[in-house]
């Protein structure tokens, strides 16, 4: 995993998310992070039941109780947004009378923050004990689509104007171009083998740049993208045919993590499954929306459309019926796509 990251590289890419199509919009055309992607990148499932929130809170605070080994009355003191400390996890885990599972699930939980599910404030998201709770089952969780989700979400809070942090996993995000964009990559390490989750396949810078080699950066950065061609990219970089690896990658519907629910429409992004681009069809309507000034009110709720994802081999896009068949070159466009 990545020491540290590129900000501006993520910054520049940051700029050109579009929350409505859930895709990054360039000169040639969208682009966007699929579940064929997060496979390969992180290699957690991406299929099986999604990661909904339908547990009471009253319930997620006993659990977490039973966690940190305290009576119910004493969490509130602890508990924050939804969040506790990381400080406040690793404490109360090194203690004498937890059992071997309460210190599994805490170092799970612990886990799935630092990595997956990085907010903020740098607490811990308790919402995710639920699907913790019997752990010979957490593998039987999406854990890449609620990731993506949750990505999905933090970069549509990011693209607004007045943001000046972005959550999520940004590890996702940085390792996902440099597998689509070749002129922005590092090193490949020499010990990495095909098979192993694709993060672990460059080598990353060492130490933080100062601040003004970081804004040099992405002022590169954004002229490199502006003038950036769609015959640079690398559109199939783990082959060209992802859909046939990762069925569910051709998915069209709701993906979820927790309350959050955002579109995956991979008809935008043809190109990166071998296929022509063509006009893509209608946008999912949100529910409920708002995208204006005050970022802390930020919202795009869809309905859950549980029974989509839950019956998902119903719900993959037809290339055919769209009127796409598989691409000649990878570049090839419909005449009408861009306009």
């Amino acid at each position: 995993m990545f020491q540290n990251l590129n900000v501006p590289l993520i910054t520049a890419f940051v700029e050109r998310w579009q929350p409505e199509t859930n895709s990054f919009h360039l000169p040639f055309g969208e682009m966007t992070i699929t579940l064929h992607d997060v496979w390969y990148i992180l290699r957690i499932p991406v299929t099986r039941h999604a990661i909904i929130a339908d547990t009471a809170v009253d319930v997620i605070r006993s659990q977490l109780a039973s966690l940190l080994d305290m009576s119910p009355s004493q969490v509130p003191s602890l508990w924050k947004s939804g969040t506790v400390t990381f400080k406040t996890i690793q404490e109360r885990l090194s203690g004498p009378h937890l059992s071997p599972t309460e210190v599994a699930k805490g170092y799970l939980l612990w886990l799935l923050a630092a990595t997956l599910f990085p907010n903020k404030t740098q607490g811990v998201h308790v919402h995710f004990l639920p699907f913790l709770q019997d752990l010979q089952s957490v593998h039987a969780h999406a854990w890449g689509a609620a990731t993506l989700t949750n990505l999905y979400h933090q970069l549509g809070v990011a693209s607004r104007a007045d943001t000046h942090q972005i959550a999520g996993c940004l590890i996702l995000l940085e390792a996902w171009i440099y597998e689509y964009f070749p002129e922005f990559r590092p090193a490949t390490r020499h010990s990495w083998t095909e098979g192993q989750p694709h993060v672990q396949k460059w080598v990353t810078r060492t130490g933080q740049s100062r601040v003004v080699d970081q804004e040099a950066a992405l002022h590169d950065y954004r002229i490199q993208l502006d003038r950036m061609t769609a015959d640079v990219i690398t559109w199939t970089p783990f082959g060209s045919t992802p859909d046939r690896a990762v069925p569910i990658t051709f998915f069209n519907g709701i993906i979820h993590c927790r309350s959050i629910t955002e579109p995956y429409m991979p008809d935008r992004v043809l190109r990166q499954f071998g296929f022509v681009q063509v006009p893509p069809s209608d946008l999912f309507q949100p529910k409920e929306v708002y995208r204006g000034p005050e970022i802390s009110k930020y919202k795009c709720q869809h309905d859950k459309m549980r029974q989509l994802w839950d019956a998902w081999h119903n719900h993959l896009i037809k290339s055919i019926a769209m009127g796409s068949r598989r691409a000649c070159y990878a570049t090839e466009v419909d005449d009408d796509y861009m306009e």
